[in-house]
């Protein structure tokens, strides 16, 4: 059996239920090698999910809202390049404008660590994001709930969120990672260290800049982006933009 019979029928070798909700992702295996299958979920119900995301992006950065197929190939597209230079994202298997087969990796989520090993986590997460960074393209939906790991390294696997401005993306994606962790952990502590650790890198200039003006931005704002579900009361908005802007 060829990688092309599993991309044209991955239906016939899956492995367990979809992982995610707004795409069918779900696993497969083909001659004893398991793999990772992701295809859009043309469906009412995902196509409100999709724009959902959509208008709360665009609370934070201007977000393009294309056709699924066209979100599928511009992710199977960042992931390959990134394969060249070996950096900690899945490998790409195959793919066409319905089907991505990527590697499947054994591991954790990073919900599933205790709360230690998720500070370890969190730090190698942001080298490996940086390292993206470093090769121009972006994550785009950089939430904590896209981090895997897998053999000590901290794996980032959801990249098909498109954005007009590569610079302001990067930083974005530095901003959803922060809040994401606190979405995730509800552990104030945790979740400064994540900023203060980011400040002690030297970021280019461009993304610097755009991280300062997200932050100050969202700060006064941040009940409104729902992606973060930080109460209005709360002042870890304040601490953030503190520890940010001031770098």
């Amino acid at each position: 059996m060829s990688i092309l019979e599993l991309l044209n029928n991955p239906e016939q070798y899956r492995l367990g239920p979809n992982f995610r909700g707004s795409s069918r992702v779900f696993p497969v295996q083909l001659n004893k090698e398991k793999y990772i299958v992701k295809q859009p979920k043309i469906v009412p119900l995902a196509c409100i999910i999709e724009f959902y995301y959509y208008i709360q992006d665009r609370i934070l950065i201007e977000h393009q809202l294309l056709p699924p197929s066209e979100r599928l190939t511009h992710e199977a597209k960042k992931l390959a390049h990134l394969n060249k230079y070996n950096l900690n994202v899945p490998t790409i298997a195959a793919y066409n404008k319905r089907t991505l087969v990527r590697q499947y990796l054994n591991g954790f989520s990073f919900h599933e660590l205790s709360e230690k090993e998720q500070k370890s986590c969190l730090d190698k997460a942001l080298e490996t994001m940086l390292a993206i960074h470093d090769h121009d393209i972006y994550i785009g939906d950089a939430h904590v709930k896209n981090i895997f790991l897998s053999q000590d390294k901290a794996y980032w696997l959801d990249f098909d969120t498109v954005y007009t401005e590569k610079d302001k993306a990067k930083a974005a994606d530095l901003v959803k990672f922060i809040y994401s962790t606190y979405t995730v952990t509800r552990n104030s502590e945790l979740t400064l260290s994540l900023a203060e650790l980011v400040t002690t890198y030297k970021l280019p200039l461009s993304t610097l800049n755009h991280l300062k003006e997200l932050t100050l931005r969202l700060t006064p704002n941040i009940w409104l982006w729902f992606f973060a579900r930080i109460p209005v009361t709360s002042n870890i908005p304040s601490q953030i933009n503190r520890i940010l802007t001031s770098s």
